[in-house]
């Protein structure tokens, strides 16, 4: 019954999210796919592989490494994938990966999506869980297995205020492979049965170092001179002011936002505070800026290599954070603020390796001339402990060919 009524209010709240999605998307100069969104299309995949479903661009570099992973340990049916977002959807399309739009988790789309597809197993990275959806696999008895599982202590107080909707769809997992021991007695608390959890660490620290390029890396570290360039990455709305007026004004600032589709709203709160701005992308020098916002897209490498300290976006508002590990295998010194609990695994773990440093705002400048003066060490301690604590991707892989009992020749 409240699953019924979870799906009456999804269908009634329709025409809000399709005007979000138009709206929000439009403006970002993105496609809406509002009809893939309500399950007018369906995806043609190959029958009978294994989808992953990963909601944006982070999840879907999780989800194509632990593919990747399943290949190379043999498993030879066809992966396909879905995203939600426009850089999830990019980043798939870009590696030439069969992908397709997510829809909204209305009751009359999966029926015909498991009756197109037959997928053998249904994978989902970290948080996608959704009630109509595993309903509906676990009726067809369609395995469905969350990978690379983080729940936050936030998340489990929002899911027991609507535990009649959630327990049954966490109770129908075949397997949580979860990233932390914390995450995996969240997981136990909101009803998996505790033989089918497993706890495996991120497969986010097994990521490459993000790559550089000389001479956009040239650019930055010309403008910023001998000074210590200070990066506040992967920024969110309200978060850039807070922390350009806890910063000491003589440090250069560079800010990459979370949506670089706001680099304009951003630079007009750096002016506002009476600091200089310049926006990457223009190719104009960037000789009298006080302030460079990031907004070019799969620069990041370029951005972190080229800072002395890297501020972790998110964490001064409550968003939870953003993923410190990009910095951190760089051997870039890490300062965050209170609200860390997206990553609170990582992060506890780098705070406890000496790599990051967290810090309230008005002790920033001290915090940041701190890991300044100790970059080197703190930046090093970042980058051992991520090296140490990889793995999970092959951990992740071999558990699902276990658990799924998926043969090894693909037959």
């Amino acid at each position: 019954m409240w699953r019924h009524l979870y799906s009456i209010g999804l269908t009634l709240s329709l025409p809000l999210l399709i005007g979000h999605v138009m709206t929000k998307y439009r403006r970002q100069g993105q496609r809406a796919h509002v009809g893939d969104r309500i399950g007018v299309h369906r995806p043609k995949m190959s029958i009978g592989g294994i989808w992953i479903h990963a909601c944006s661009l982070g999840e879907a570099k999780v989800a194509m490494a632990l593919a990747d992973e399943l290949i190379a340990q043999g498993i030879e049916q066809p992966i396909w994938f879905t995203a939600t977002t426009p850089a999830g959807l990019h980043e798939f399309e870009s590696q030439g990966r069969a992908v397709a739009v997510f829809p909204w988790d209305l009751p009359w789309v999966w029926s015909g999506w498991l009756a197109q597809t037959q997928p053998a197993a249904v994978v989902l990275i970290e948080t996608e869980l959704w009630p109509n959806l595993i309903a509906a696999c676990h009726q067809a008895g369609i395995p469905v297995c969350l990978a690379n599982g983080r729940l936050s202590e936030r998340a489990l107080t929002r899911y027991q205020r609507i535990r009649q909707v959630i327990e049954p769809m966490w109770q129908s997992l075949t397997l949580a492979l979860m990233q932390s021991k914390s995450d995996g007695e969240r997981a136990e608390a909101l009803g998996v049965i505790p033989d089918r959890i497993a706890i495996t660490g991120s497969i986010k620290l097994d990521q490459s170092p993000p790559v550089s390029n000389p001479d956009e890396r040239h650019r930055l570290v010309s403008w910023k001179g001998s000074r210590p360039l200070i990066c506040l990455m992967s920024s969110h709305p309200e978060e850039e002011a807070q922390v350009l007026s806890h910063l000491d004004p003589a440090w250069p600032v560079l800010i990459v936002p979370r949506h670089p589709i706001r680099a304009q709203e951003v630079a007009r709160v750096a002016e506002s505070q009476g600091r200089t701005a310049a926006l990457f992308s223009d190719p104009a020098p960037l000789d009298d800026a006080q302030v460079v916002i990031g907004d070019t897209f799969g620069d990041m490498g370029t951005y972190l290599s080229a800072s002395e300290v890297v501020l972790i976006g998110g964490t001064w508002v409550p968003h939870g954070g953003q993923n410190p590990i990009e910095p951190a295998i760089l051997g870039k010194p890490l300062v965050a603020g209170p609200w860390v609990f997206n990553f609170s695994a990582i992060v506890d773990g780098l705070v406890t390796a000496g790599g990051l440093v967290s810090s309230p705002l008005e002790l920033l400048t001290a915090t940041v001339q701190q890991s300044i003066q100790h970059a080197s060490t703190q930046g090093e301690a970042a980058k051992q402990w991520v090296l140490a604590h990889q793995g999970a991707t092959a951990v992740q892989a071999a558990a699902l060919i276990e658990r799924l009992g998926l043969d090894r020749s693909g037959r």
